[in-house]
């Protein structure tokens, strides 16, 4: 059976499997966006079959060295300034707008590389997509990078003073992007308001967010419950005290702790007056890197009120991963896992 023979909806998943994921840099989204194109190239039928699925992300890179050969998939490249250490800014919003396929945009990535400032920036490239449309309703996942290439040093910087700019940053994009049920900040940056841009984020977003992945904490309020995430990856920073956000462990799918600190409490996952155990019913997969530490983080208590330490219980645990140095690791003690665990 030649290909062509197949029904579109076999077809549609062939060409799913050949289609290159979503960018996770500005060279990558150039180059997986234009091998993308090319499958709307070999026929209308392979063009009509595709078309969605081409279309389905958007990348906007700002600042940082873009290539001369213009943004993700040939989109153009801003270049309204001669001065040649400007930011620029480079997207395929144009090229999926003009395709009349915005509607069925489900994920975005931003690229910041800031110069000036996170938030000046940031904001640029919000104001870049509200004029390309005042809502993205469409989009589900939403993936946010901000680095500095230049290799400046972490800034002292005034978060309190920031937080009304911060919260309007947060809040503009957000309105943006109002279906938004999964978020990825990779923030390469040791900035705080870049983190707390990302967790002002994650909290507007709470209330229908499935799936959460940070490479930094997210400081949240202590009574704030994310009540649907179903998906969790978070690193942690050795180097302050944290409490994780509240999850519903109930909800819980996949759970990823890096630099978790061996003392540290598994409060937020319980319930309102639970008895020292904590149950996670559907979690399947669970990956722990424990950062020895000897001291308790500050406010938080790693043992339950009645002074004994949490029970965990993982009944349906498919897939277990733990990285800890000392002699006995905190999880494996006092965790409960299925008998094929310890297969």
């Amino acid at each position: 059976m030649h290909i062509h023979d197949l029904p579109n909806d076999v077809l549609r998943l062939v060409l799913e499997a050949s289609l290159d994921d979503q960018p996770e840099d500005q060279t990558e989204a150039t180059a997986a966006l234009k091998a993308n194109l090319r499958l709307l190239a070999v026929c209308r039928r392979w063009r009509c079959v595709a078309l969605a699925d081409v279309y389905s992300g958007v990348a906007v890179c700002y600042g940082g060295k873009l290539s001369r050969n213009g943004g993700p998939g040939g989109a153009r490249t801003d270049k309204a300034t001669s001065d040649p250490y400007a930011p620029r800014s480079a997207s395929n919003m144009d090229l999926v707008i003009s395709a009349g396929c915005m509607q069925v945009v489900k994920r975005v990535v931003i690229i910041v590389d800031y110069k000036r400032s996170p938030l000046t920036d940031f904001g640029v490239v919000t104001q870049q997509m509200r004029a390309a449309a005042e809502e993205w309703r469409g989009v589900r996942r939403l993936d946010i990078t901000i680095f500095n290439s230049r290799d400046m040093p972490a800034r002292r910087t005034d978060v309190a003073g920031s937080e009304g700019k911060i919260k309007r940053a947060s809040a503009e994009l957000a309105a943006t992007m109002p279906g938004v049920c999964r978020v990825h900040f990779d923030s390469i940056s040791f900035d705080k308001i870049v983190q707390e841009l990302d967790s002002q984020l994650a909290v507007l977003y709470s209330d229908q967010l499935e799936g959460l992945v940070s490479s930094h904490p997210i400081a949240v309020p202590p009574d704030h419950t994310f009540r649907q995430l179903k998906s969790v990856s978070i690193g942690h920073d050795s180097s302050i005290s944290y409490q994780h956000p509240r999850v519903d462990p109930a909800k819980l799918v996949s759970l990823s702790l890096t630099l978790w600190p061996s003392d540290h409490s598994w409060a937020p996952f319980s319930a309102d007056g639970d008895s020292g155990v904590i149950e996670f019913p559907n979690l399947r997969r669970l990956g722990v890197a424990y950062w020895i530490t000897t001291r308790t983080a500050d406010g938080v208590e790693a043992r339950h009120p009645d002074g004994h330490p949490w029970r965990l219980h993982f009944p349906k645990l498919d897939s277990l991963s733990v990285d800890c140095e000392q002699d006995t690791c905190p999880l494996l003690e006092y965790a409960a896992f299925p008998p094929r665990m310890g297969e």
